[in-house]
């Protein structure tokens, strides 16, 4: 069996390959965009009310 491997460069997995592009990023590179994110305004964005779950009659899940 194939294992994916996680393409996310803050994964702890050794195994795992970052990306090129966020691994080569230099502190100040990180810095510039830490700052650009801290200068743009946060967007609104409300997170709707969980739905309760349906249920499923025995004769669907067969």
């Amino acid at each position: 069996m194939s294992r994916m491997l996680s393409g996310h460069p803050w994964t702890q997995d050794p195994s795992a390959h970052a990306d090129p592009m966020y691994r080569n990023f230099t502190d100040a590179d990180l810095a510039a965009i830490f700052t650009y994110l801290q200068s743009i305004p946060p967007i609104s964005n409300h997170v709707p009310d969980p739905l309760a779950p349906v249920a499923v009659a025995a004769t669907e899940r067969e």
